[in-house]
């Protein structure tokens, strides 16, 4: 196998910052920067398209009194501009008041009616939404229309879509969009990560990237590059995808906001 060598990115701090207890952090900014929750590490790229300041793409993690629940959040919102800030505050809020709340799929259709609310234009959004319990290293994540995160099992050394096909995922119903349909149920995947695993999110706009030739990467083809990087840390991972996308794209600006987030369990 090829394995593709990559600078370290001068933006992204090398030491993760300690997220306190009943903190929620995050934005729709721009942002390089790694945080320490619990026993895991966030790694996130976060790029509005253009010179924009603010844009369509949200990320968040909050910690709980106990620092027992670390809950993660990426969503994508379609269209910009002040529907985008009013979003990414309204998730903050949420973000703030469930910050103890142990109800996953309460929490993400919560999410979903908020959204609704919000957003008075038409916007949706897809988003993946993840926690993470500390006392038995379970992560269990919904995806609300989101391209599949990946998922490096260091027990089998490879690279998986982290979706309903893996061996321990909860079944459910359909997970519409955000905002689009009022009541929507969400199922859960849930997986024990073990130390040295990653799980990748990201933003559409990573498997929109076209080549030379005008071929989308798509999920397949982002799999394939990601299966390449050197797994030795969740901050240098996400600057390897990131540096290996735009090298597909012939290093050609991104055509949309663009998100990496990377969390990893380090230590053995």
């Amino acid at each position: 196998m090829n394995i593709i060598t990559t600078e370290i990115p001068p933006n992204i701090p090398q030491e993760p910052e300690a997220l306190h207890c009943m903190e929620v952090w995050g934005g729709n900014r721009i942002t390089n920067q790694v945080v320490r929750a619990a026993n895991i590490s966030i790694a996130i790229h976060a790029r509005p398209h253009g010179q924009s300041e603010e844009g369509g793409d949200i990320h968040y993690v909050s910690a709980c009194s106990a620092d027992s629940l670390i809950r993660i959040a990426l969503a994508d919102i379609s269209g910009h501009g002040e529907t985008s800030g009013q979003l990414a505050q309204g998730l903050h809020n949420l973000m703030r008041a469930n910050i103890e709340n142990t109800d996953h799929t309460g929490f993400v259709r919560t999410l979903n009616e908020e959204f609704g609310k919000l957003s008075t234009e038409g916007n949706f959004a897809t988003a993946i939404i993840a926690a993470y319990y500390k006392p038995n290293n379970s992560l269990v994540l919904s995806n609300a229309g989101h391209p599949r995160p990946l998922w490096f099992r260091a027990a089998d050394h490879m690279w998986l879509f982290l979706d309903n096909s893996i061996d321990n995922a909860l079944l459910g119903i359909a997970d519409a969009p955000l905002g689009v349909i009022d009541g929507t149920d969400y199922s859960q995947i849930g997986i024990i990560m073990a130390p040295g695993d990653f799980i990748v999110m990201y933003s559409d706009s990573l498997i929109e990237s076209e080549n030379a030739e005008g071929q989308p990467l798509h999920e397949e083809g982002l799999l394939n590059l990601v299966a390449q990087l050197p797994t030795n840390g969740g901050w240098a991972l996400c600057g390897a995808v990131i540096d290996a996308v735009s090298a597909y794209r012939g290093h050609a600006p991104a055509d949309d906001d663009e998100s990496v987030l990377v969390i990893s369990r380090p230590d053995a």
